[in-house]
């Protein structure tokens, strides 16, 4: 019976989410991360001059319906789109993500760190790979307390069982959310909630490759989405990817530092 649940978390993990609508041949656009020399305040809000003026990158519907009967993509082609968009600052310690996302149920249901959290609870996955190395990262921020972040050792190691249960959280990795509403109450709409990662620039050079100017990085920005309100869960990323994987690392947006 373990064996067999973990063959289904590797499943849940390799599946992800993305779109089908993107040209396997096209190039990915880049992400702009901006260096700032005053930290940010960090709770969750997004409120500093600094994110205002960082660039802002919408993440793109993921069409998982398309092979759906004709009826039941038409019933979940009413649900209205909620999106999100995400901002990237760094400074000499650490990697910052903002996101705002729009939300009308904000839902979780999780309770520790460390977990497949998107199971359970509106999550925001960031994906961090190094052009010039196989490791990479997937970390996660949910509306609450808990988060998550795994690195694969190479992706040919990705559903390996010892890769979940002895991943460590990352020290000093951190985030935070603001909600505008209340969570898990589905009597009333919310109107979406924000959060930041705090990403340790010391944990990720420990792998042999630093995320700083002279290397070449990729980044992924995915979300799941749950809602009382709509006939199926969204999910949405950015980049556009050509199938229905997270993992597809030579799709992730090259990473600019200003």
């Amino acid at each position: 019976m373990k064996n067999l649940l973990w063959g289904v978390l590797a499943a849940a993990v390799l599946c992800g989410c993305s779109t089908v609508k993107k040209n396997s041949d096209a190039v990915s656009p880049s992400v702009e991360v901006t260096k700032i020399s005053t930290p940010i305040t960090f709770d969750g809000k997004l409120d500093e001059k600094v994110w205002a003026q960082a660039p802002k990158y919408k993440l793109v519907f993921a069409n998982e319906i398309s092979g759906w009967p004709a009826a039941e993509k038409a019933r979940a082609s009413l649900d209205k789109y909620e999106s999100a968009c995400v901002s990237f600052l760094y400074d000499d310690k650490y990697l910052y993500v903002g996101a705002e996302l729009e939300d009308d149920d904000v839902i979780s249901f999780v309770d520790k760190n460390q977990d497949l959290l998107y199971r359970a609870a509106d999550t925001l996955e960031i994906f961090l790979a190094p052009v010039n190395g196989n490791h990479y990262w997937e970390l996660y921020s949910t509306p609450s307390s808990y988060r998550t972040s795994f690195c694969f050792p190479a992706g040919g190691m990705l559903g390996l069982q010892a890769v979940f249960s002895n991943s460590m959280l990352m020290p000093g990795f951190e985030t935070a959310f603001s909600v505008n509403g209340k969570i898990n109450d589905h009597k009333v709409k919310d109107n979406g909630w924000t959060t930041e990662m705090r990403i340790p620039l010391a944990e990720i050079a420990k792998k042999g490759v630093k995320f700083a100017p002279g290397e070449k990085w990729g980044i992924l920005a995915a979300r799941y989405n749950y809602s009382h309100f709509m006939y199926r869960r969204q999910t949405s990323s950015f980049p556009e990817l050509p199938i229905v994987s997270f993992h597809l690392r030579q799709y992730y947006a090259p990473v600019i530092f200003r």
